[in-house]
């Protein structure tokens, strides 16, 4: 019989050799981890474990909803700090969700598993967690601040599509002076060109997929509502409410056999999927998986939630984004070629005859600030009485300049008679440049989207507070009108059509009152587009809208 002495040895060094031969978060999982009092398996999740093979430097994930990514993250962050004896930065949205996180994911994982109880030291801080030599820094991208002056070999990136953009690239930085990196980002995705989707569109865009039990080819699991020949899902009904909508499965798109939603764990099996790259050659992977693998989500369900969506811009977009893992523009809520096309006038950049109503709307960049100068026109067949809708606009200059006299010098040569200025990142200059134009410009500010009011602006005051989407929707609404709601040069820069393009009306759900709620993100530079928006709103100044009005009445 062994000692008990030398029992503890060997058990000791058979457990270093384990450890030691943990080469990737998989085999970490498997080993270590346990979820729902069942150690872990990729049974059900069999689309999570390349993500957890890979160990390079940089991979981001572009899926749909509730599909086991986060717990990906968690245990990749888990196999960084225990078996590389790295820290790891942890990012969610904001502080609110740092702290849900701390409580609905980590704490559970820490009770459910003896090696993390073991593992970690000092857990009592929501935003940071000793390991040894080694953190885990829990941290809300709404504070850049927060971000900041924490190098990490591991950077986690949850639900991106809900940071603001300057705090991704903050998280980013945190692994640079790093030899070894693990920087991995997750999201459902929102629109084009934004968040999860932009740093998805420089990858392998590797697809998942299976060995189809029908035909033997490996193919993809798709959703084509204008291509029936096209799309896995098949719909027996266009009626969200009727009984055949039981009848809706998931089909071989060779041979339109059904493929039975309750054998996916056979057909799904890990010796029978694997991830198929888009382009094999580039440095960064990623990853796309779409609800329809799910175990947990019948196909009654996705086609259900597709045809209720219907008719709703925000919940067709909320389809595409949560179930198929896809950025989704609706008709409508960007600017298109077309509409650009429509608005062109006969006109030169410059040219003014200067007998109308004459605004300016400044937009600050690093580097530029943006100028649009407008005359207006009032259209004899409005019908409201809104000043914004009675007019038409004649776009008379979009030019870019270095210095605030520029803006002095545009401002009296096209005799201005209101401006709207962005009241930030140059606050002192904006403020300098409203007092030198006192009476005839103001600083902007944007009020929460939620805001009753759009827009006020206390009489003697040199800031205008106003509701942000209202007003981008108003500035942009011109382009949808033609010429008969804005007037383009013939030689409007390229720059600014695709400024004013780049600005993308998209939704999300309230999570307190379930409602859709619509907000402005961009797609790319936009800074033309603000300075549109502030233009505008120099216009419903210059005629007395929003004096004296409280924005909380």
């Amino acid at each position: 019989m062994m000692h008990p002495i030398m029992r503890k040895a060997v058990k000791a060094m058979q457990e270093k050799l384990l450890r030691n031969s943990i080469k990737n978060a998989a085999e970490w999982a498997m080993t270590y981890r346990i979820i729902g009092g069942k150690k872990w398996t990729f049974k059900k999740h069999s689309w999570l474990y390349e993500p957890h093979t890979y160990m390079g430097p940089e991979a981001h994930s572009m899926k749909s909803a509730q599909m086991g990514f986060t717990e990906y993250l968690m245990n990749l962050t888990f196999m960084i700090i225990d078996i590389m004896g790295q820290s790891v930065l942890y990012g969610l949205p904001d502080g609110d969700s740092a702290k849900d996180f701390s409580a609905g994911r980590f704490d559970p994982a820490l009770q459910e598993n003896k090696i993390l109880q073991d593992l970690f030291s000092d857990t009592k801080n929501v935003g940071m967690k000793r390991a040894g030599a080694s953190t885990l820094y829990v941290r809300g991208a709404r504070s850049s601040a927060k971000l900041k002056s924490i190098p990490t070999a591991g950077v986690m990136m949850d639900e991106i599509d809900e940071w603001i953009s300057r705090s991704i690239d903050l998280a980013l930085e945190r692994a640079s002076g790093q030899v070894e990196k693990w920087i991995r980002s997750i999201s459902t995705p929102s629109v084009s060109g934004v968040g999860v989707h932009k740093l998805y569109s420089d990858t392998t865009k590797s697809e998942f997929m299976f060995k189809c039990p029908r035909c033997g080819k490996y193919e993809m699991l798709t959703f084509n509502p204008d291509d029936e020949s096209e799309s896995s899902l098949y719909i027996p009904t266009e009626d969200p409410t009727s009984k055949d909508i039981y009848k809706a499965h998931l089909r071989c798109k060779k041979t339109k056999l059904p493929l039975e939603h309750g054998d996916k764990i056979n057909w799904l099996a890990l010796d029978n999927v694997m991830y198929v790259p888009e382009h094999p050659d580039r440095v960064t992977v990623g990853w796309h998986c779409s609800q329809l693998y799910s175990h947990m989500v019948a196909p009654w369900e996705m086609c259900k939630s597709y045809l209720s969506a219907l008719g709703n811009p925000g919940s067709v977009q909320e389809f595409w984004n949560s179930k198929m893992g896809y950025t989704h523009i609706e008709e409508g809520c960007a600017i298109t070629d077309k509409d650009l096309q429509d608005s062109q006038g006969q006109h030169q950049m410059g040219t003014h005859s200067g007998d109308n109503l004459v605004t300016m709307g400044v937009d600050v960049g690093s580097k530029y600030i943006h100028v649009e100068i407008d005359a207006w026109y009032t259209n004899p067949n409005a019908q409201s009485h809104d000043i914004n809708d009675q007019s038409t606009a004649r776009l008379l200059l979009a030019t870019k300049v270095t210095e605030w006299s520029e803006v002095d010098w545009l401002m009296n040569k096209y005799q201005v008679n209101y401006a709207v200025v962005d009241a930030g990142p140059e606050y002192r200059n904006a403020r300098d440049f409203c007092n030198r134009h006192y009476g005839r410009a103001k600083r902007c500010f944007f009020a929460s989207s939620s805001s009753k009011s759009d827009i006020t602006s206390p009489a003697e005051s040199d800031v205008v507070t106003v509701n942000r989407t209202i007003w981008i929707d108003q500035s942009l609404s011109r382009f949808r009108e033609g010429s008969k709601g804005i007037a383009l040069p013939l030689d409007t820069p390229l720059e600014y059509k695709k400024n004013v393009q780049a600005l993308i009306r998209a939704y999300k759900r309230n999570d307190q009152t379930g409602e859709m709620a619509a907000y402005y993100v961009s797609g790319g530079a936009d800074h033309y587009g603000f300075s549109r928006t502030f233009s505008e709103i120099a216009l419903a100044l210059a005629a007395g809208k929003g004096v004296n009005t409280d924005i909380t009445e």
